[in-house]
């Protein structure tokens, strides 16, 4: 029985490796999470189903959301019946001097690479 591997953050960089080497190893169906690249998330999706004829999900959610991941989290069990693996890649940095970062900037950060971890 395949396993099915929710990697969030994985529409580039990190992410969109990590789903390539599940995709590789065999076994897994992959569930693409992206918030702001769709294009590239599509595009990992098609190239993982017609290189490695695996099934994949992709889905739009902001991991520091509460009901966007209870969201995901039911639309992925709803379409696979559960998840075997969670990949918590999502992350952000704001790229500024110190001296330029704003308390927002800060609160985003810990939003997303503290929060979304703990949500997930």
């Amino acid at each position: 029985m395949e396993k099915v591997v929710l990697i969030t953050g994985s529409s580039k960089g990190i992410g969109k490796a990590t789903a390539i080497e599940f995709s590789k190893i065999g076994g897994y169906k992959v569930v693409i999470n992206y918030l702001t690249d769709k294009e590239n998330a599509e595009k990992l999706s098609s190239y993982l189903k017609q290189e490695y004829k695996i099934e994949t999900l992709v889905i739009k959610a902001d991991v520091s959301n509460e009901k966007q991941v209870k969201n995901m989290v039911q639309e992925i069990i709803n379409k696979f019946g559960r998840i075997d693996v969670l990949v918590n890649n999502a992350g952000i940095a704001i790229d500024k001097e110190f001296e330029d970062r704003t308390v927002e900037d800060w609160k985003r950060t810990l939003e997303v690479n503290t929060i979304g971890t703990f949500l997930l």
